[in-house]
């Protein structure tokens, strides 16, 4: 009896360790045969017969059941991550989707806003949403994130790291933080759920003066922002603040439209520029916005924030105040690919 469980158990592995070979191929003929450039020095016999080699050995010594799925995805990845580029990201089919929610403003996670401390390398929270899964656990903004489910994730990228929070509603996520002001770690219980991300804020203060904060650059954000200035009559305030302080960034698209109400027709609002030089520049379109104005900034700012203010301090159109900002200034892209995954890279500067 025994001898016949074995029996099974060996055929069971044989059988896994041979569909594991038939992905392993196909992923190798793929990158062998579309990936590399014809010009890039690689040997492509070379790398064939060494993940060949390594399937061989994987196939005949690996103690475990082999998932295809996570196999494929780790060597597409793995060649994103050796662009060295910290901004690159493999997506696959379901993080493309999550993607997609967040960038459109909605999405099942925990509600805050994060970037990476050039300081230390640690994702940082830099902004907590009001009644937001992450507000009612007591996050705070400047906790320093590096646990997610008691899984280290200090030499993870941001996305993820923002990848393994995320997730279906009504699950719970445990996020271990490093808290500055205690000098203690601090592990968090959170419940995800649908969170509709409150980009702009508005408020009066002062002696009428108008106020707009933006937390982030994304597909709600221009919409959200005239809602929020028609809140105001623009013939009576006496200025306006746009405070984009910790705005981590967004979408160019986004950005540009909003600082396209600011700069007067015709002037230029940025340009960016790929490899080869080649540049592409953007024009404000309709009629601008005249009023006294200052931007905001803080260490944080980056990104789309730093393209908003750069553009009103270029055209002398408002007094920037706060700290020197992140200093991003490079572009990515998200390229979405036949099978439904996608890779992201910086494109240009």
């Amino acid at each position: 009896m025994e001898d016949e469980k074995r029996k099974i158990k060996e055929q069971q592995k044989s059988f896994a360790m041979g569909v594991f070979s038939v992905i392993l191929f196909i992923a190798i003929a793929t990158l062998t045969r579309n990936l590399f450039l014809p010009d890039s020095g690689i040997d492509k016999k070379d790398l064939n017969n060494k993940l060949q080699e390594i399937g061989r050995i994987v196939q005949s010594k690996y103690i475990d059941d082999v998932d295809e799925a996570k196999v494929t995805d780790g060597i597409y990845r793995g060649m994103i991550d050796g662009l060295s580029d910290k901004y690159a990201v493999y997506y696959n089919k379901e993080q493309v989707k999550q993607l997609l929610d967040e960038t459109s403003g909605a999405y099942a996670g925990i509600g805050v806003l994060v970037i990476t401390d050039p300081l230390d390398n640690l994702l940082t929270i830099v902004a907590v949403f009001e009644n937001a899964p992450a507000k009612k656990s007591g996050m705070l903004l400047g906790d320093k994130i590096i646990k997610v489910d008691g899984v280290e994730v200090v030499e993870k990228t941001s996305d993820e790291i923002v990848q393994m929070i995320k997730g279906e509603p009504h699950t719970m996520v445990v996020v271990t933080v490093y808290r500055e002001s205690v000098k203690e770690t601090v592990d968090l219980e959170i419940e995800r759920a649908i969170v509709d991300i409150p980009t702009v804020s508005h408020k009066t203060v002062g002696e009428n003066i108008a106020y707009i904060k933006i937390d982030s650059f994304d597909g709600k954000t221009y919409a959200q922002f005239l809602g929020a200035l028609s809140q105001f009559d623009l013939t009576k305030v006496s200025g306006l603040i746009v405070d984009v302080r910790n705005n981590p960034g967004g979408t160019l698209d986004s950005v540009l439209k909003i600082a396209d109400l600011f700069v007067p027709k015709g002037k230029l609002i940025t340009y960016i520029e790929d490899r080869n030089g080649k540049r592409e520049e953007y024009y404000a379109k309709g009629e601008a916005i005249s009023m006294p104005l200052a931007v905001l900034t803080k260490g944080y700012s980056a990104s789309a924030s730093e393209l908003f203010t750069g553009a009103i301090k270029d055209h002398g159109l408002g007094t920037v105040v706060g700290a020197t900002t992140y200093g991003k200034g490079v572009v990515q892209e998200v390229f979405r690919l036949k099978d439904g995954t996608a890779v992201k890279f910086t494109v240009s500067k």
